[in-house]
């Protein structure tokens, strides 16, 4: 097909091929994010180099903001990608962030330990809460069953206060160790920009991969259509389950960063 144009006299055809036209748009694309993340890369440099007083403050909020934008792509991959309107993508997130600070309050573990227990258990719970939910076809559905599992776990984990310490909650949690001689334990949020820097750098290439792989495909079958998309042979509820599954992992990381960087739950 071709890519139609408007001029003054009206609408006539591009000589440009639309399969031309989408490649050039998606090389655009990645050009641009290339871009942000390099400008996300260097930032901190520029702000000492040109001593701003409201240096902290500002990569503060620039922390605050790629944590936020991780948990974004995470909840895009359900919602954008799949058409799942779920409520409950928060309930990974803390999982992920109770799980490691319980285990680096009560037994000491590395908070670095934490990026391996706490997204493996934000998944495993992602397992088995995808499993019934998923196969209702109805959003709204969906929706009321998510809303109310958050709701679940957030009593589930106000009350246990033996282990979660109910609405005490966590405090003057443990620091990152530090690590090939950077110091996560200062006053300085250098090293906290960078490390969540990489984790939303991750989680932005592994979605990426996705939508172009032949499960993003039939991502984006099953939210047009998941009957036609069922028609031509896709299994809407195993993709639909795996899907969930890897964003209840990716947001993992998320939380156990937010619980020791925060230091506070």
């Amino acid at each position: 097909g071709k890519v139609f144009v408007r001029s003054g006299a009206g609408i006539v055809a591009d000589s440009v091929p639309e399969s031309e036209f989408q490649e050039c748009i998606n090389k655009a694309k990645a050009v641009m994010s290339v871009v942000f993340f390099v400008a996300l890369l260097i930032l901190p440099i520029l702000l000492r180099a040109t001593a701003n007083p409201n240096e902290a403050y500002l990569e503060g909020i620039l922390i605050l903001c790629m944590m936020w934008a991780a948990m974004t792509l995470t909840f895009n991959l359900l919602m954008g990608y799949m058409g799942i309107w779920s409520l409950a993508q928060q309930v990974f997130f803390g999982i992920a962030a109770y799980v490691s600070s319980m285990m680096n309050y009560y037994l000491g573990m590395s908070p670095w330990l934490g990026f391996i227990v706490g997204p493996i258990a934000a998944a495993i719970v992602g397992g088995i809460i995808a499993i019934p939910v998923l196969r209702l076809k109805e959003a709204p559905y969906v929706v009321i069953a998510t809303m109310c599992l958050s709701e679940i776990v957030r009593l589930i984990f106000t009350n246990l206060v033996d282990y979660t310490r109910g609405e005490l909650g966590f405090w003057q949690m443990e620091a990152f160790d530090n690590i090939f001689g950077i110091d996560f334990g200062g006053a300085d949020k250098v090293p906290y920009y960078y490390l969540i820097f990489i984790i939303f750098a991750a989680i932005a290439l592994v979605c990426a991969l996705i939508s172009k792989s032949h499960t993003g495909l039939a991502m984006k079958a099953i939210r047009d259509s998941q009957d036609a998309a069922e028609s031509l042979g896709v299994n809407a509820t195993k993709i639909k389950i795996k899907v969930f599954i890897l964003s209840s992992f990716l947001s993992g990381f998320c939380g156990v960063f937010y619980a020791h960087y925060m230091k506070i739950l």
